[in-house]
């Protein structure tokens, strides 16, 4: 077994060559923050590097990632402009508060993401997911949901918050990618240690970033969504340097 199925996978020598390091340095099990670092950059490079990828010119598809993230940013910016309740009934959800959280960000999710035709839009919906349980697994109860989310929005800026979502996703794609063949080489145990190096690697990189950059300042209201979040996916894959 290779990759994933529905993934077509490049054909360079590169490519084989990062197949080869992955299978070696996962037979170590959790990798070293360094090698992440030189996973995830030949892993972005051999899909066609940052740039490409964020313009739909990659060998890999973002184009389900960056429709959730103009979806979610104008969510986002519903709430600071009109309030959390406002922003809620704007994505036509009737009632949520007698949701539990759990449900409703379940709902939240399915409201924000593409249908899940393929396994791009997979990604997507996972990665937000997981962006979800950030930003909410702290409330109590959906009363709460309202400060949380408006305090993340003061402590990450919209931008931040899209860029913790596609580095969401860029893990969630990588581990679909790379899982079935690594349980296949090296065994579930080893295949789960070396993907938690990866994620706390690509996690903690745009964390680093969202607290040492001072982010765009960008008028949500008025902006091209479609084209801000492109450039967004860039600068997060850049991180990586990709």
């Amino acid at each position: 077994m290779g990759t994933s199925t529905g993934y077509d996978a490049p054909t360079t020598p590169q490519w084989g060559d990062l197949k080869s390091d992955i299978t070696r340095l996962a037979r170590d099990g959790k990798p070293t923050s360094e090698q992440s670092r030189e996973i995830i950059r030949k892993y972005i490079n051999s899909n066609g590097g940052s740039r490409n990828i964020s313009q739909g010119k990659g060998i890999v598809s973002s184009n389900s990632a960056q429709r959730t993230a103009s979806k979610l940013s104008r969510f986002l910016s519903d709430v600071k402009q009109y309030g959390f309740e406002e922003a809620v009934h704007r994505l036509h959800i009737n009632s949520y508060k007698g949701m539990d959280v759990l449900e409703f960000t379940l709902t939240l999710t399915d409201f924000l993401s593409e249908s899940a035709t393929s396994l791009d839009d997979a990604d997507s919906r996972n990665a937000l997911s997981r962006l979800m349980e950030e930003l909410f697994d702290d409330a109590a109860n959906v009363e709460e949901l309202n400060s949380m989310l408006e305090q993340k929005i003061d402590e990450f800026e919209i931008e931040g918050i899209l860029m913790k979502f596609f580095s969401y996703y860029l893990y969630e794609q990588f581990c679909r990618v790379f899982y079935e063949r690594l349980v296949t080489r090296v065994g579930d145990i080893k295949a789960e240690s070396f993907l938690s190096g990866i994620f706390e690697y690509i996690t903690s990189e745009v964390q680093l970033k969202n607290s040492e950059e001072s982010l765009t300042l960008t008028d949500w209201g008025s902006a091209n969504l479609n084209e801000i979040c492109s450039d967004i996916l860039h600068r997060t894959l850049a991180i990586y340097g990709g």
